[in-house]
């Protein structure tokens, strides 16, 4: 699978910049991350995190770009881990 950032990279270890640039295209992007993350209090940390996964996720799709549901689904991610560390804390 050719990556978009060029032979042998991958999204794990591509500066953030680039990450950033392929998933905020739009203003309609950039509200939407900024709901999400006002939303679900998380942190720069954790945003940049899901929007690499967004991008691994529309990568693994063969899409052209990051689209809401992706960013959708890698949120997803993001609360299912939330909530299962917050329950092992617990016990």
């Amino acid at each position: 699978m050719q990556s978009r950032f060029g032979e042998g990279a991958t999204n794990a270890r591509v500066a953030d910049a680039l990450v950033r640039k392929s998933v905020v295209r739009d203003a309609a992007m950039r509200r939407l991350l900024a709901e999400l993350m006002r939303r679900h209090r998380l942190s720069a940390r954790a945003m940049r995190r899901m929007e690499r996964v967004a991008l691994t996720i529309a990568d693994l799709e063969g899409a052209s770009g990051v689209s809401e549901p992706h960013i959708l689904e890698a949120l997803s991610y993001r609360l299912v881990d939330g909530a299962r560390a917050a329950l092992a804390a617990g016990a």
